[in-house]
């Protein structure tokens, strides 16, 4: 996970990331305008969904070897895909989450049966986390969290 803020100046950043470790799934948040016209790299698929401010904005890069995979869930600054794997699918999503808002739960709660990872930019944190105060968004994700089963790695 690689948060560009702003992918539009951070071109060669990814390219390097891409180039010399070869990642076979490349998350992208902050991706801001690049999102609305994601550029290509060479081996790469891009997936993206745009933001509701400049800083926003999710993307996902499929390496050429990644051939099964659909998009579930496509909303401002939240892309949720699947990825058929050999004995089962998963679910793989990026997400930003602008300061002073919520994330959305509505999305993330129609995961909840199926094995899921999310990354992104949440812009919260708990204390928990080992961050020294808690914020409105840090709770509600703390909450949820500890009310689905879920877990943050």
């Amino acid at each position: 996970m690689f948060n560009v803020e702003c992918l539009n100046t951070h071109l060669d950043d990814v390219d390097v990331l891409l180039t010399e470790h070869k990642p076979h799934i490349c998350i992208l948040t902050g991706v801001g305008t690049a999102s609305r016209n994601l550029p290509s790299f060479p081996e790469y698929t891009g997936l993206s969904k745009e933001a509701t401010n400049s800083f926003g904005g999710a993307a996902i890069l499929l390496y050429k070897s990644i051939l099964k995979c659909k998009i579930k869930e496509k909303e401002l600054n939240f892309l949720l895909i699947e990825l058929e794997m050999i004995s089962e699918s998963i679910l793989l999503g990026t997400i930003y989450v602008p300061p002073g808002t919520l994330p959305p739960f509505q999305l993330l709660n129609t995961c909840k049966d199926t094995p899921f990872y999310i990354f992104g930019d949440f812009n919260a944190k708990h204390t928990t986390w080992g961050c020294n105060n808690s914020n409105t968004s840090g709770t509600h994700i703390f909450d949820w969290l500890e009310s689905t089963g879920n877990f943050l790695d």
